[in-house]
């Protein structure tokens, strides 16, 4: 679970800020109390919900970003002799060659992990990696640059040669200056030979954290419904519940010509592929038809498939592929996952603009649904909004709602509803449409940009 990310100065976020996921102590133990978990042995608790309002280019999409920019980072590291991907606060002098600092605090497999790194544009410059044992934070490894502008890994006390070898000989070879270390351990070592810390840290970046853009589809979607029966029986269901029209999926298969596929695809990059594939092995490809995917196969020799998913609507003849159904149709079938895999595992559903073609009832639905029915350990869901009817405290805890703003600097500032004193019965809604809390658009005088016409004709109304 993630207990908080810490970002500063990339794109609209100047200074440190932070999204802390630990529930405020200033807050009763009667508000919501399913909305709270015990944090291990730390007298802490975790919140399984955060919600961050605010004005179009107040710096909520840019913390999905900054996460997101974080993990992919990680994951798919950087081209050698390349420099490293840094998109620093502009708007000022000193933070325009100042280091980027991006940092997650979280909780996996019983123990609490903090992970870091500074960036500049051509050099990993910090990183560190610490576990929390019995209550004092041991450094696992820290990373600097040496006198020769070398990166130097010096690993903690934990790291021993016994159980960690492979690790130790990895930092002793270094890695390159615009590579993490962590990314360095998972391209050059294998799985089973992380070790301990390592395998429950990658593991979490790789399969804890999904992100879900305003745009974006849920990975491969005609995959997921047509391997996981309990997923797509769940997905007709809530569409249908959701008075879409559709009362269920299905995902329809058919050969495709490979000749055909070869040219499509284009000769050398199909080579490519087939020769990565093992016998047995399959690979898809991502179509621009959000319902369409290809599956390419090595059976003895390369054959391929089109998978297409179909919407049916419950009436004789009234099957329809899914790119012909409406964008909130389609935009509420990839945001499902996040409802139907929460309550079957641990993940982290980090969401951007989860109101983006849906209408505010179904975000409210969506967002109770999840509070409701996902309850238990390493289950969160973190979204960006402009919905007010979410802002409501019959649905969420005070520690749980978030405003974005920008400052008079420009700069973008991450405020939680728990820092002001407000009245359990106040209307919240009505409070930040107001402008009480930040996070709201500062119009001006727009009827002034109206032709003089038009300005003189209602100044005699």
């Amino acid at each position: 679970m993630l207990i908080d990310f810490r970002v500063e100065n990339y794109r609209s976020f100047a200074n440190e800020q932070s999204l802390s996921m630990i529930a405020s102590q200033r807050i009763g133990s009667d508000e919501h109390p399913n909305h709270r978990m015990p944090l291990a042995e730390s007298g802490s608790e975790l919140l399984r919900a955060a919600v961050i309002w605010g004005a179009n280019g107040a710096g909520k999409s840019n913390l999905f970003k900054a996460m997101k920019f974080a993990v992919e980072i990680i994951l798919e590291g950087t081209e050698p002799k390349a420099g490293v991907p840094y998109d620093p606060f502009v708007f000022h002098e000193e933070f325009r060659s100042s280091s980027s600092a991006f940092a997650f605090r979280f909780f996996v497999d019983g123990e609490i992990y903090e992970y870091g790194f500074t960036i500049s544009s051509s050099r990993i410059e910090e990183e560190w990696l610490s576990v929390r044992i019995a209550k004092k934070d041991q450094l696992l490894f820290e990373r600097m640059p040496d006198l020769n502008g070398v990166p130097e890994v010096q690993l903690g006390r934990k790291i021993t040669q016994k159980e960690f070898p492979r690790i130790r000989a990895l930092s002793a070879v270094g890695t390159r200056t615009n590579q993490l270390f962590l990314t360095s351990i998972r391209e050059n070592i294998a799985a089973s030979e992380y070790g301990t810390y390592f395998s429950s840290v990658l593991s979490w970046f790789e399969e804890h954290l999904v992100f879900i853009g305003p745009s974006d589809r849920y990975g491969l979607m005609s995959e997921l419904i047509g391997s996981d029966e309990s997923f797509a029986k769940f997905a007709g269901q809530f569409l249908h519940r959701a008075g879409t029209g559709v009362h269920g999926l299905r995902v329809q298969s058919k050969d495709v010509d490979i000749a055909a596929l070869k040219a499509q695809v284009g000769s050398e990059r199909f080579e490519t592929l087939l020769s990565s594939l093992g016998e047995g092995e399959t690979h898809v490809i991502s179509t621009p038809d959000d319902d369409i995917d290809l599956v390419i196969e090595n059976r003895g020799g390369p054959s391929a498939k089109m998978r297409r998913i179909e919407a049916d609507h419950g009436i004789e003849g009234s099957t329809l592929p899914l790119s012909e159904e409406s964008d909130g149709t389609r935009r509420l079938l990839d945001l499902l996952p996040a409802l139907h895999l929460l309550s079957h595992g641990s993940r982290v559903f980090i969401i951007d603009e989860l109101d983006r073609s849906l209408h505010p009832n179904l975000s409210v639905e969506f967002l109770k649904f999840f509070l409701n029915a996902c309850e238990g350990d390493c289950r969160q869901l973190i979204v960006t909004t402009h919905e007010d009817r979410l802002l409501d405290l019959d649905i969420l805890r005070r520690d749980e709602i978030w405003f974005a703003e920008k400052i008079e600097s420009g700069a973008s500032e991450l405020r939680s509803l728990a820092e002001f004193k407000v009245r359990k019965d106040l209307k919240i809604d009505k409070g930040y449409l107001n402008g009480r809390f930040g996070g709201v658009p500062k119009f001006g005088h727009l009827q002034d940009l109206l032709p003089e016409a038009d300005l003189a004709r209602l100044a005699k109304a």
